[in-house]
């Protein structure tokens, strides 16, 4: 302990116990085994600190004594001082500056940040005022080494969740970028050992050829193969188009469409189906659009809110792919209704505002698309089961449109009629009804149509009778106590 006391070399490391230190440059820990010898040659391999390093040594020798030039109140820089002066940055494969890049790349990869980041100066200038001594690496170490070393980290563990399963759910979806260039996205889902929910994408692949049925089934195929999960799909879920849906059936695989998905078209179809509805969409549209391309209109809006106690909120947008982003500008447009009017008459936009009976209109409108609102929410819960909730919310769905707070309502009618004819088969498609069956919250009572039932529960006895059969001799008895299961469940 004298020995550490005395030597300076301990001014750049930190005793980790009685045989191990760490060194303040790189943190690095080297062996000293009770002298500093090996302190003292790690410290060689930064050069500039052990200048400082000798230099200090060589005072401490020859002490220097104040002179007359020299007062003895005068401060005198101390090694520390020199040490952060002249610290160079960390070695390319120092621990500290490894961790640090681990952590940029995990940024870019969860906030999907461009790799441009690392050339802006004020993240430089963050970085330095966090960590002097780290350097920033390029884009190309980034995009070239530490990315795909992430990304072989990240699927190697997505490989591990999924080989520990039997069966895996896919999700696919084709879709367009703002440069009109086509992607296919693939996820898988699983239920880990654990009852836990898990989701990965596999992958999003270029799709620059045509959208048939054969060449999406052939990059679905290959996928799968890649991640070794081929014979474990149990079902795929689409949207309604005709080449996805093809594409599954043709690579062997239970197709299910997208619920959300089937709600957007029933509701899609029924707005286009109202000719007055239409024509509100787009005087509704103009108004949101006129406020949001008019500073003097966003701000006397806000001006007028506060003077009549209203929210101080903005206007939202529709946009075509999503129906709820309709129901949301409505909504928002019904809450501001006052407002609004207020500010396009004292601007001269009085040719902007909706009659009253069009403002009525979107009130019929709103309750009538409210519990599609409610129930797409519901439904888009990725960690939680979902599937079993698709039939009762499809029948309750039917109750509320035929309920007589829709009366006179022309869009709840359409819903309706839109709704029977999209779901029609729903309560016979076997995985959607046996899933409803087996919960425990709606078991029968979930379906409208007591009929569809009974094969349901005869299909499920002889699942259950050949699962029995595999595990041991077929009995009486066994066949007996399977139809007792199933009969006690109702």
């Amino acid at each position: 302990m004298s020995e550490r006391k005395r030597s300076a070399v301990w001014l750049y490391f930190d005793a980790q116990n009685e045989s191990t230190a760490s060194c303040i440059v790189c943190n690095r820990a080297v062996k000293y085994s009770g002298n500093t010898t090996n302190l003292y040659k790690h410290m060689k391999n930064h050069a500039a600190e052990n200048a400082e390093l000798q230099k200090r040594r060589e005072e401490e020798r020859h002490p220097s004594f104040p002179g007359p030039d020299r007062p003895s109140t005068q401060r005198q820089k101390s090694l520390a001082e020199a040490f952060q002066s002249s610290s160079r940055e960390y070695p390319a494969d120092s621990p500290r500056a490894e961790e640090i890049t681990r952590g940029l790349a995990g940024m870019i990869v969860k906030d999907l940040q461009p790799l441009s980041i690392v050339q802006d100066k004020g993240f430089q200038d963050f970085v330095k005022t966090l960590d002097p001594k780290y350097r920033i690496p390029s884009r190309k170490s980034l995009s070239e080494g530490k990315l795909p070393a992430l990304y072989k980290d990240c699927s190697s563990k997505v490989r591990r969740a999924l080989n520990e399963v039997d069966n895996v759910v896919l999700t696919t979806d084709m879709w367009t970028s703002r440069t009109t260039e086509g992607y296919l996205t693939v996820t898988s889902h699983i239920v880990n050992e654990h009852w836990q929910m898990q989701a990965f994408v596999l992958e999003t692949c270029a799709f620059p050829g045509q959208h048939t049925a054969d060449n999406i089934c052939s990059q679905l195929t290959r996928i799968v193969e890649e991640w070794g999960i081929k014979g474990k799909i149990v079902a795929v879920v689409t949207d309604n188009g005709a080449n996805m849906v093809a594409a599954v059936r043709k690579a062997g695989w239970a197709h299910y469409p997208c619920f959300a998905h089937t709600l957007n078209l029933v509701v899609k179809d029924s707005l286009k189906a109202v000719p007055n509805l239409v024509e509100i969409q787009k005087k509704t549209s103009a108004i949101v659009s006129f406020f949001h391309h008019s500073t003097t209109a966003t701000s006397k809006l806000k001006e007028v809110q506060k003077q009549q106690k209203f929210p101080e909120q903005k206007l939202l947008q529709s946009v075509e792919t999503r129906w709820n982003s309709l129901f949301y500008m409505w909504e928002r447009l019904s809450e501001q209704k006052d407002a609004v009017t207020t500010v396009l008459c004292l601007l001269g936009k009085s040719s902007l505002c909706l009659t009253q009976e069009e403002w009525s209109e979107i009130s019929l409108s709103l309750n009538a698309l409210r519990p599609f609102e409610e129930v797409t929410r519901e439904i888009s819960a990725e960690k939680h089961i979902s599937i079993s909730k698709v039939i009762p919310l499809v029948s309750l769905l039917q109750r509320t449109l035929s309920g007589s707070e829709q009366e006179g309502s022309k869009l709840a009618a359409e819903l309706l009629a839109q709704s029977h004819r999209r779901f029609r088969t729903i309560e016979t498609f076997y995985g959607l009804a046996v899933s409803t069956y087996l919960d425990i919250r709606f078991k029968n009572m979930g379906f409208r149509d007591s009929s569809n039932v009974e094969p349901i529960k005869a299909r499920l006895v002889t699942e259950m009778q050949s699962m029995s059969q595999t595990s041991a001799p077929p009995s009486t008895a066994t066949s007996s106590a399977t139809r007792s299961a199933i009969s006690s469940a109702d």
